[in-house]
């Protein structure tokens, strides 16, 4: 019932149902409500329930940082910037109430971790600093370079190279994003293993070249300016980052997020049972032809180890003014277009984001592997970051 079906109600009564009375203690309440029927009694306990450790530390970070400005021969100014941080603190979310032991998969060299339910415990979520061997940390390095003509020409070009390591992400709203999400290790999500964020891409280039030129008597003024931005970045799955992981159907049994896959070297991977051979055959391709991969046989693969594919968009704007003076100061009517991702307005294939459709490409189930071949190649993903916009404006200065 409605506040307003209340209001209008003339018998106490709303589609034949009673309105309560207001009472000022409980007791009334549930009188009231359950005609004397009512008995307390004890809440069901939850089934995953949270636990904060009693040593909890808020996330903390040592931040330090330098740079230098340095002018150079010709007008050009540079400078060169150093930023490094560390994690103190790191906060993972661990899952309790298991028991222990061992799994060895086939052609990997050492067995996993492996968790099982406790018959009878529910399963609880344990927010901690403990039981973290290594810290995360970001350092990067950044150089520039700019310079701007007395005729109306500025030029400015930059890069960035950064290394960024985790425990864990620190993404999603809930305490089982925490475990579930993107904590992929070798031994399960319990293993709190340190390794390259996801969300930092390793290179960065950025460059503007802006002119402008005034003409009829400082009427007038055309001004041109081009913008690029390069990273890498794509998709995996639904999520974007600029690194993604490439892993296997959990085998851990913690519950936690998909496990980083062992990259066996050819010899090792003529002994692992396959499905068949031809999926065999088509993994062995993979292995090969992957920048990744192909580098770490014979090694257990990183989270965030692999990088996505470079992106990069080129941003136009072109705009008019019109100057005038009125009222003893000067106005300025500007008309302007901005053309974003310019290089897809060109041409379609070009200013594209990639997206990798699973990056679990391997399963492991009733005793053989299985190549998810067809889930695991990049194509161009259709988002707004893959086409091009245009925005029309019109600003007014006084």
């Amino acid at each position: 019932m409605t506040a307003e079906q209340i209001r209008n109600s003339t018998d106490g009564k709303v589609n034949g149902v009673t309105i309560p009375h207001f009472h000022d203690n409980v007791a009334d309440i549930t009188a009231e409500m359950y005609g004397g029927s009512f008995k307390a009694g004890d809440l069901a306990a939850p089934s995953a329930a949270t636990v904060l450790d009693k040593d909890l530390k808020m996330p903390t970070t040592w931040k330090a940082s330098l740079a230098a400005d340095f002018s150079l021969p010709g007008g050009w100014k540079a400078s060169l910037e150093g930023i490094y941080n560390k994690d103190l603190n790191a906060v993972v979310v661990n899952s309790l109430g298991k028991n222990i032991s061992t799994v060895q998969l086939p052609g990997e060299p050492k067995a996993r971790t492996k968790s099982s339910a406790i018959a009878g415990v529910n399963t609880a979520y344990l927010v901690t600093n403990k039981n973290v061997a290594k810290t995360g940390h970001y350092a990067s390095v950044t150089a520039s370079i700019r310079k701007s003509f007395a005729w109306g020409l500025d030029l400015m070009a930059a890069y960035t190279y950064s290394d960024a390591r985790s425990v864990t992400e620190g993404d999603g709203d809930q305490i089982t994003s925490g475990f579930t999400e993107t904590t992929y290790c070798v031994d399960g999500s319990n293993a709190n293993e340190l390794g390259y964020a996801a969300f930092v891409s390793p290179h960065r280039v950025i460059g503007s070249a802006n002119y402008r030129f005034e003409y009829a008597g400082g009427h007038l003024a055309t001004n041109i300016g081009l913008f690029y931005e390069g990273y890498n970045y794509g998709y995996a799955n639904k999520y974007s980052a600029s690194r993604f992981s490439y892993t296997m159907n959990n085998q851990t049994g913690e519950g936690g997020a998909p496990n980083l896959i062992y990259i066996p070297t050819t010899a090792e991977l003529q002994s692992m049972p396959f499905a068949d051979a031809s999926n065999k055959a088509a993994y062995e391709k993979f292995i090969s032809g992957d920048k990744y991969l192909s580098k770490h046989r014979g090694e257990y693969s990183k989270r965030g180890g692999p990088v996505m594919p470079w992106y990069g968009q080129i941003a136009l704007r072109v705009s008019e003014d019109f100057m005038f003076n009125a009222l003893g100061r000067k106005h300025t009517l500007r008309l302007g277009v901005d053309v974003n991702n310019l290089a897809n307005l060109l041409n379609p294939k070009w200013g594209n984001v990639q997206r990798i459709e699973s990056p679990t490409i391997l399963t492991y189930k009733g005793g053989v592997y299985t190549f998810n071949e067809s889930q695991s190649s990049f194509n161009n993903y259709a988002s707004y970051l893959s086409t091009w916009s245009m925005l029309l404006s019109v600003r007014y200065f006084f």
